[in-house]
């Protein structure tokens, strides 16, 4: 299922018919105090996917096969793109995230740590609960990302199962 999509997006090249948004920058993001949270970082470089042809059905059959209660989140980072800190204060939610990483060098960081990608899919996991947890991605090649929200960790846990993934990323335990 996973293989599925990214052959899809890379074989057709969706990348670049894509309109990349652009706000700010990471040298701007890099200054930023973490004195307020905020929901949505005003700093990015990426394009939302959720509505494309194969990706909307994509993201559906997920949501469905898993149990999610829907997708927060389908972007496509180009190299060199990103999304801000931010801290996603407005979800209260258990979050399963899968990425695929056209190479080992993107990564998700929080204010403590960095989780360097694996080439190919990898997985993560959190929670939150309106407690700022600061975190943002940084694409050096072709990433993309999806971020499926559950109302219970049970759900949460066995959706992962259903990916067969050996290692998953509690970015939240870690920091």
């Amino acid at each position: 299922m996973l293989n599925e999509l990214s052959d899809y997006f890379f074989s057709n090249k969706i990348y670049e018919k894509l309109h990349i948004d652009k706000e700010g920058s990471l040298e701007e993001d890099d200054k930023f105090s973490f004195d307020t949270p905020r929901v949505v970082s005003p700093n990015f470089c990426s394009s939302m996917i959720y509505f494309e042809p194969f990706i909307f059905d994509w993201c559906q059959q997920v949501a469905s096969i898993t149990n999610a209660i829907g997708t927060a989140l389908a972007v496509y980072y180009p190299p060199g793109g990103y999304l801000g800190w931010h801290t996603n204060d407005d979800c209260v939610a258990h979050n399963l995230i899968l990425t695929y990483s056209a190479s080992d060098k993107s990564y998700f960081e929080s204010r403590q740590k960095r989780i360097y990608d694996t080439k190919g899919w990898s997985i993560k996991i959190n929670e939150f609960n309106r407690d700022s947890s600061w975190h943002r991605a940084i694409a050096i090649d072709h990433r993309i990302t999806f971020a499926f929200i559950y109302d219970t960790k049970e759900k949460r846990d066995i959706a992962v199962k259903k990916f067969n993934f050996t290692d998953v990323q509690n970015w939240k335990s870690n920091i």
